[in-house]
């Protein structure tokens, strides 16, 4: 997310914003803090908008509690969303929307590749949900400040056939007004009238490959959205960087198995590193 906290609130349509984020963000990952675009409370009928600055990743809803699953559900499958106890409390009253100027996400052969609408005009607008419960208190302060930290995840479908040569999933756009408004209007508008938002994005799209530097998340500049030959398999010195590998540990919740981007999107098991 490259946008200052001023242009971003234009851009959404934002009265405030709560908290902070790193800006710009050319290489954002599961665990980050993000902002998220949401309805805020209002004593009058008039409804405001704001952003709220949450990290990316919610907490499983059964388990133990611990360092290892804490973040872990970075995405949540629409097919099962209104079953899976981690999110069927929040299509109700925590429905958001995560705004992007695009995302990553990976060939098989291991290239990556950028996607954002034509242009790259204007911002992606995801479907989310977050989690701003307590948890019971842990004997770690550490941890203790996690548990407190609000949540929030992204909502895939299947691909379009457009994007299925980079993977089966995607996250779901909300393309219009009429769907951002309606899927944020919670306490208004059920989970069920918004159904007929959760589909894959068929409007036109910039596809392209990019470095092989998104593949770690230490590397936060403007090369890592350029567009470039062959997904670049050479950094801007010369050195050559090393395959992406793909571990899985954590909440078995299936979903992305590559990070996708600026937002990135990952499965909710999947880490990445170099090596």
């Amino acid at each position: 997310l490259t946008h200052a906290p001023e242009r971003l609130l234009s851009l959404t349509g934002a009265a405030s914003i709560q908290g902070s984020y790193h800006n710009p963000l050319f290489n954002a990952a599961p665990s980050m803090d993000l902002p998220v675009l949401m309805q805020g409370e209002s004593q009058s009928r008039t409804r405001t908008r704001i952003l709220r600055v949450m990290r990316w990743g919610m907490k499983a809803a059964h388990g133990p509690l611990s360092a290892g699953r804490l973040n872990s559900i970075i995405n949540a499958r629409c097919e099962t969303i209104a079953t899976k106890p981690t999110f069927k409390p929040h299509l109700e009253k925590r429905r958001c929307v995560v705004p992007f100027d695009g995302w990553y996400e990976w060939t098989k052969d291991k290239v990556p590749h950028f996607v954002r609408h034509k242009g790259g005009d204007r911002l992606v607008m995801l479907a989310g949900l977050y989690d701003d419960d307590r948890h019971p208190a842990s004997p770690s302060t550490t941890l203790n400040a996690s548990l407190c930290a609000p949540s929030f995840t992204i909502v895939t479908v299947q691909s379009s056939e457009r994007l299925h040569f980079l993977h089966h999933r995607m996250p779901v756009v909300l393309d219009s007004q009429e769907a951002i408004d309606q899927w944020l209007s919670v306490g208004e508008v059920p989970f069920n009238a918004c159904r007929k938002f959760l589909k894959p994005y068929q409007g036109p799209l910039d596809t392209f490959p990019v470095s092989r530097r998104v593949g770690n998340v230490r590397n936060n500049d403007a090369s890592c959205m350029k567009a470039v030959e062959g997904g670049g398999d050479w950094t801007p010195g010369g050195a050559k960087v090393g395959k992406v590998r793909r571990t899985t540990g954590g909440v078995a919740c299936k979903g992305l198995d590559r990070f996708l981007g600026i937002g990135n999107i990952d499965r909710d098991t999947t880490k990445r590193k170099i090596e």
